[in-house]
This record gives C-alpha cells, structure tokens and sequence, in this order.
C-alpha cells in the first residue's frame, strides 16, 4: 500500500502518494539524457520500467514538509555538483507542479560514477535545502 503525504496550500488541503511523488521526480529527469542514471541504495542501476525506477526516489514528510532523496549514477567527466543542482531544480519544479509546494529539501546520493559502462562506487551526498512557499 502507498503511502500519502498531505499538503495544505492556499488551494486547500492536498493529498498525493508517494508514487505520484515519486514519478514526478523520475519523469522530471528524463531531459537529463544519459547525464544522470536512476539507481539503488546500493548502487545498482535500475531498469527503465517505471515502477522500478521509483525505489532510486525516498520521499518523508517532517512536520508536514516533504524531503525527497534521490539515488544516481552520474556520468563520468561532468560536475557533480552542477549536475546536482539540476537535479534538484527540476525536481523541485515537478513536485511543485504536482503538489502545489515545492519539497523543502532534496538530498542527491551519488552512489556511482559511470565510465564505459563501468561504475566505479562513489558515496556522495549533496543536499538542498529550498525555501517552501505557499504555507
């Protein structure tokens, strides 16, 4: 059974599962192209499949603020950190979109760096904090 996060906004009280979060945030990614590629916890690269891809997103509600965090491997010879914020933004943008409140963090776990169809484990954690509006 999935979750349901409870958002009040000046629309009114809304309510959105965790896989509505969650796809958001996967769909948010595609213009990343082959940039960002969704993972496990540990590192595994997940199948392009949909519902699989939603177990790379963790969603938590705190004190009615949803956090978000997200599991990638990033290509090999492109920033981090800017790849990170972008992340970030487009997430924010799609959870907005679909919520009506932007979550208040994102944390991005860089589990790996992709070379050659190599990995090579990493343990990154970038996290952003970013300012709700519509409380």
């Amino acid at each position: 059974m999935a979750q349901n996060y409870t958002v009040t906004t000046k629309y009114g009280r809304i309510t959105v599962s965790r896989n509505a979060i969650a796809k958001a945030a996967v769909d948010s990614l595609e213009d990343m192209g082959s940039r960002v590629t969704l993972c496990s916890r540990r590192g595994k690269i997940l199948k392009k499949n949909g519902a699989a891809e939603f177990a790379a997103v963790e969603v938590e509600s705190i004190q009615g603020d949803i956090r978000l965090t997200i599991n990638v491997i990033v290509k090999f010879g492109i920033s981090i950190t800017k790849t990170a914020d972008d992340i970030a933004g487009s997430i924010s943008e799609a959870v907005r979109h679909t919520m009506g409140r932007a979550p208040s963090a994102i944390t991005v776990m860089v589990r790996g760096v992709m070379s050659q169809n190599k990995v090579a484990p990493r343990n990154l954690t970038i996290r952003r904090e970013l300012e709700v509006q519509g409380r």
